[in-house]
């Protein structure tokens, strides 16, 4: 998982999203199983999802022969 910037910029931020009951109990399940709560395994999510956006974007750039910084 990325590593955050430093503990000062850590978990400031909340969220709140809606689910239907059914993907919330697999959710619910799946941290169980893993011995985690729930609210981990969405921020992994969150920041796994961002973090292959950024890589996309940059080899995006790189096809295009821009500059590859952001």
């Amino acid at each position: 998982m990325a590593n955050l910037k430093s503990k000062k910029d850590r978990l400031e931020r909340k969220i709140t999203f809606r689910i239907d009951d059914d993907r919330m109990k697999q959710l619910e399940q799946c941290a169980s199983f893993e011995g985690m709560p729930v609210s981990f395994i969405v921020r992994h999510l969150v920041i796994r999802f961002l973090e292959s956006r950024r890589t996309e974007h940059i080899l995006l750039k790189g096809m295009a022969g821009l500059d590859e910084s952001l």
